[in-house]
């Protein structure tokens, strides 16, 4: 192929190029137009989505694209003007957030209802003093959490009775004298250590083996109607705590000689003797 017939292609294809982009730049408003090559181009890129070599071409246009100084200049304007609207509604945020603050409410960024502060917990780090989330949603995230992975709630519940065995017998007893609307008011220094031994049954205690066990250390009320307070609060065995529950001294001797298993009967008399010790 000669010279000539060389340069008179590149001249056809120049022509033919020329002719296609007067074309889209007459048409490029009309819709009709528009949906055509749109429906073209997405039937091609279907055609070869899959074609390595389309690909290739696809990833090479796009960034030389990207490398244009004309699009470089509408990403910068685009963040510029994001960045903008961003501090904006930081902005207005923080100042309803603040107007509310000063009424004493606050707007949970969970449920999106405006309560009162004392219904969120403290936080020292927020401007406010108290959490994003009000006390309601936290606990429902909680319970949702515990009820979605159980295994979890019992390792975390046996890793704080090893821990720290008091505190947590100190939480639960708050638990449940909120729940049965008696008073504690006993602290952790009051309550002492845990004992090796039970007082009331003399044998071992175990914490944080599986769930509650009769050799578990559980906390008792001597007198349970006066509560969890000092001076009415011992830590013995589950099995003592539930063979003693509301009765006297003298009542569980009357159950140990009514009752027909002598093992039984024996713990009863162990800690209706302990009751007599303690009072």
């Amino acid at each position: 192929m000669t010279t000539s017939t060389n340069a008179t292609i590149a001249e056809r294809k120049a022509k033919q190029a020329a002719r296609s982009k007067a074309h889209h730049e007459r048409n490029k408003d009309n819709p009709e137009y528009r949906a055509k090559r749109a429906a073209a181009a997405k039937a091609h890129h279907e055609a070869n989505r899959d074609n390595p070599e389309y690909r290739a071409k696809r990833r090479h246009r796009e960034k030389a694209r990207q490398s244009t100084p004309e699009h470089k200049a509408k990403r910068a304007e685009l963040a510029e003007a994001t960045g903008v609207r961003r501090e904006a509604r930081v902005a207005v945020r923080l100042a309803e957030a603040a107007r509310l603050t000063e009424t004493g409410l606050k707007r949970c960024t969970k449920c999106g209802e405006t309560k009162p502060l004392d219904l969120f917990s403290k936080n020292r780090s927020m401007r406010d003093g108290v959490q994003l989330h009000c006390k309601e949603c936290k606990h429902d995230r909680k319970r949702q959490y515990r009820a979605e992975h159980p295994e979890k709630r019992l390792a975390e519940e046996r890793r704080r009775r090893i821990a720290d065995p008091v505190t947590y017998m100190l939480s639960s007893a708050k638990q449940r004298a909120k729940q049965q609307g008696i008073p504690c008011t006993v602290s952790k220094d009051a309550i002492g250590s845990v004992p090796d031994i039970c007082p009331a049954l003399r044998v071992p205690l175990v914490l944080g083996v599986g769930l509650p066990s009769p050799l578990s250390a559980s906390l008792d009320r001597r007198v349970p109607a006066l509560g969890y307070v000092s001076g009415n609060v011992a830590v013995i065995s589950q099995r003592a705590n539930s063979l003693k529950g509301a009765w006297t001294a003298p009542e569980l001797y009357a159950l140990a000689d009514k009752s027909g298993d002598a093992v039984t009967a024996v713990e009863l008399r162990a800690v209706a003797k302990w009751l007599e010790e303690q009072s």
